[in-house]
């Protein structure tokens, strides 16, 4: 997330803010749809859309998701 972020954003990956929210970096819902488009990819499985509404943080996000695959 990081780095899908990072190439929107046009910074280095190091640079962006993990516990800020997803439209503060300028996400809107299309192209939050299509962040989890490749989160989907990444995990391998399917993933709700309205994710990055839930869990509107890469930290919080990421902590769903890991908290999923302990399940």
């Amino acid at each position: 997330m990081c780095n899908y972020l990072a190439r929107k954003l046009g910074i280095p990956s190091e640079q962006v803010d993990t516990k800020k929210t997803f439209d503060s970096f300028g996400l809107d819902s299309a192209e939050a749809v299509r962040m989890v488009g490749d989160l989907e990819d990444f995990v391998g499985h399917r993933l709700s859309p309205s994710l990055p509404y839930k869990y509107p943080t890469i930290d919080a996000l990421s902590q769903h998701l890991e908290a999923g695959k302990k399940r």
